[in-house]
């Protein structure tokens, strides 16, 4: 199969469950366009990770991102898409293997190359960036905090070694 250059494609294992990823949320200013045409939607249908793609022992589950973590996602990464068009795009399944392996995808189809390439290339320069590492610790120590607060359990905090 031929993979077309405007499609952009992000498999995630989940790392930092609290961040969700997508290509369209954050305020309004720095959000895609969307322009769904049927057959760009099926690529990004047909690209997303499928329990198939699992060996034997992976379970799924219904997706349970939600626009929240997408709006926190974006907003450490930094990226302005707002000059970019979406035009399909999907989000798998949630997959796992015994309690610690988590896995998801999601797919997104762009209106050109250009605008897939710009894409990849906001999200590559802001997942490096010191300000995104910084707002994705405390985004978890957050989460963690609400857990230990919801479930009784203390969880040692994380403090980098630098």
């Amino acid at each position: 199969m031929r993979m077309l250059p405007s499609i952009a494609l992000a498999v995630s294992v989940a790392a930092l469950t609290a961040c969700g990823g997508g290509g369209d949320s954050g305020s309004d200013a720095t959000k895609s366009k969307r322009a769904i045409q049927a057959e760009a939607q099926q690529r990004a249908e047909s690209m997303v990770l499928e329990l198939s793609d699992f060996p034997d022992g992976w379970r799924a589950s219904p997706s349970t991102s939600d626009k929240d973590s997408a709006d926190k996602f974006r907003r450490c990464i930094g990226s302005d898409f707002s000059a970019l068009t979406i035009i399909g795009e999907a989000e798998s399944k949630d997959f796992a293997h015994e309690d610690t392996t988590e896995a998801s995808s999601d797919s997104t189809v762009f209106e050109n190359e250009n605008q897939a390439q710009d894409a990849m290339g906001q999200v590559s320069k802001g997942m490096n960036s010191p300000a995104a590492e910084h707002c994705f610790r405390d985004l978890v120590e957050k989460s963690l905090s609400e857990q230990e607060s919801s479930q009784g359990a203390k969880i040692p905090q994380y403090r980098p070694s630098s």
